[in-house]
């Protein structure tokens, strides 16, 4: 078993409620009072065709439920911030780098350059990240194995616990050797300016909260 994690600090906050699809036909409303019975979040990871959508909505609950329990206002979803920090786990895992800069690429060398591919005319991004081995079988196990990382380590826990942030993305990726990367993406003091036509980057795949 190996972790890594490694972030920036700086942060904010706001309020949000969002629909999971749990697949194409069914829609499921959760909060995160009642995410963890979730059987979209229950199932078992297939590490050859993980579910990124799936992973991504479930980590955002375990953060806003670790909020919650200090009496921390919810942080809505942002899709931009769930692009940016899609590639950037996806060009971590692939490249076999793990830092907050990618210097295999100018254009995706910061936070703040990714954040701009995905459409976000004003980023300021906070941002965490972090790699794990696949140790627990389902998504939902292995979310509480990232924020239990991030929350053992002190300069994480002021990150997710912080008043100043105001929406947050988060994307997985796995490697060919099946480790999992994490980013988690967080616009900072000002709010999104999204922008369509500017967006480079989009997801490969339906995102939980569309």
């Amino acid at each position: 078993m190996k972790y890594y994690l490694i972030l920036v600090t700086m942060l904010m906050a706001s309020f949000a409620e969002a629909q999971v699809k749990n697949g194409a036909d069914n829609t499921e409303n959760l909060t995160i009072n009642n995410y963890r019975k979730s059987t979209a979040f229950k199932q078992e990871i297939d590490a050859l065709h993980p579910d990124y959508g799936i992973f991504d909505a479930c980590m955002y609950y375990e953060i806003n439920e670790q909020r919650a329990k200090h009496h921390l206002s919810i942080l809505p979803w942002n899709v931009a911030l769930e692009t940016s920090s899609f590639y950037h786990s996806k060009e971590m895992a692939q490249y076999h780098f793990f830092s907050h800069y990618n210097n295999l690429d100018e254009t995706r060398l910061t936070a703040e350059k990714r954040g701009a591919l995905a459409g976000i005319r004003n980023p300021l991004i906070a941002e965490c990240i972090a790699e794990m081995s696949l140790i627990k079988p389902t998504y939902l196990e292995m979310c509480d194995e990232f924020i239990k990382l991030w929350m053992n380590s002190p300069p994480h826990r002021k990150i997710i616990l912080s008043n100043t942030a105001n929406t947050i993305g988060i994307g997985f990726y796995f490697s060919d050797k099946l480790d999992i990367y994490a980013t988690l993406d967080v616009q900072c003091y000002r709010i999104p300016v999204f922008d369509p036509e500017a967006a480079k980057d989009k997801l490969p795949f339906n995102s939980r909260f569309e």
